[in-house]
């Protein structure tokens, strides 16, 4: 039977015990960046050297994909290049035929793993219901635009984005 391939963000590897209760777990070269204090990269070092964990690189053809996939339903704006190259890295796991897991508290990636229908697993969140499409909104005006716009026309404030509401069929 083979082993799940587990890929973990930043998140996972801060918090060391996690980690280390995987079997074995993968990441990307993105996410060690991300790690900001000596801490969390000495725990990321030792991980490395224990065999607990792996740095893999996406190809760029996954990247490209998944940035597709955040540009249409809105929620690429709130994604770091770690949060793109983690899910280009499940993904292409996916399809070369191992069984993954995505390892991460950050909402935005969890949506676009369960789009791509791949396991979420969450370490201190509930996780996500359902998936969602992002739009730019403004809050003054309170109004929804098409993506690429950064302020508001009418008014002229910066606009943040908002989930779209699902529409009732009649």
């Amino acid at each position: 039977m083979r082993r799940r391939v587990v890929v973990v963000d930043a998140n996972a590897i801060i918090d060391h015990d996690a980690l280390l209760a995987l079997e074995v777990a993968v990441t990307t070269p993105s996410v060690i960046d991300e790690l900001r204090d000596g801490h969390s990269r000495l725990r990321a070092e030792v991980s490395i050297a224990m065999g607990k964990l792996k740095v893999l690189s996406p190809s760029s053809e996954y990247v490209a994909r998944v940035a597709r996939l955040a540009e249409q339903v809105g929620s690429l704006p709130k994604l770091s290049e770690a949060d793109v190259s983690i899910v280009a890295l499940a993904l292409e796991l996916k399809e070369s035929g191992e069984s993954v897991a995505v390892v991460t508290d950050d909402y935005a990636v969890m949506d676009l793993v369960r789009r791509l229908g791949i396991e979420c697993r969450s370490l201190r969140t509930s996780g996500i219901r359902s998936t969602r499409a992002w739009a730019p909104y403004c809050p003054a005006c309170r109004r929804f635009y098409e993506r690429g716009l950064r302020e508001c026309p009418v008014c002229g404030a910066k606009l943040t984005l908002r989930p779209v509401r699902a529409r009732k069929r009649r």
